[in-house]
């Protein structure tokens, strides 16, 4: 398995959530504080959510042969399991409403990926925008915005936007995505998150 294989796994964007959720939680001591009894439900439902069921999904769909493979290469193949993945992100956000109560924040961020996914399922309509992209992007908006929001965390805004370049690279040699596919994929979770933090 060569680098660019190996980054577009770890960075796949079911983890993305996962690990920009786990990130702005170490960004924040006192959001940490307040959900520290709640961590590992929280950590949990995420990934049940956002992880076990779309890939379970995706899987039954590649068995009724509706989708050929996990990669999802056809614009076809792409806009019904984005959508399944928006609903499942959506359960996350009902069951985690509660216990998010003191941590609005975290609740936008739940709110963008339901967003970003929307928009990728209707892109994927006719066009196949980089889901890579759109993942490391909406964690990279949300990062930001946290600087933005509470300062500190330059280091994990570097971090992301060097792992976005890194990942961009990594589906281009892939030949995975043209650059606007890459680009317009990216500044679209860019923009959704970034707003989604600051504005809800």
């Amino acid at each position: 398995m060569n680098i660019y294989k190996a980054l577009s796994i770890i960075l796949h964007p079911l983890f993305m959530p996962l690990i920009a959720f786990y990130t702005s939680i170490k960004l924040i001591p006192s959001i940490s504080f307040l959900l520290e009894s709640q961590l590992l439900f929280i950590y949990l439902i995420l990934a049940f959510y956002t992880i076990f069921l779309p890939l379970i999904s995706v899987l039954f769909l590649i068995r009724i042969k509706h989708v050929y493979s996990l990669e999802m290469m056809g614009t076809k193949e792409r806009p019904l399991p984005l959508f399944m993945a928006a609903i499942f992100a959506v359960l996350a956000y009902y069951k985690l409403e509660e216990v998010l109560l003191f941590a609005p924040i975290l609740k936008s961020e739940i709110i963008g990926s339901i967003v970003i996914l929307m928009f990728a399922s209707i892109i994927s309509l006719w066009w196949k925008i980089s889901l890579h992209m759109l993942a490391i992007g909406g964690a990279t908006g949300i990062i930001v915005a946290l600087n933005g929001l509470f300062g500190g965390g330059a280091e994990a805004v570097m971090l992301f936007v060097f792992l976005s370049g890194m990942l961009a690279m990594a589906r281009l040699k892939q030949k995975a995505h043209d650059k606007p596919q890459i680009y317009l994929g990216f500044l679209l979770g860019f923009i959704i998150e970034l707003c989604s933090v600051l504005l809800l």
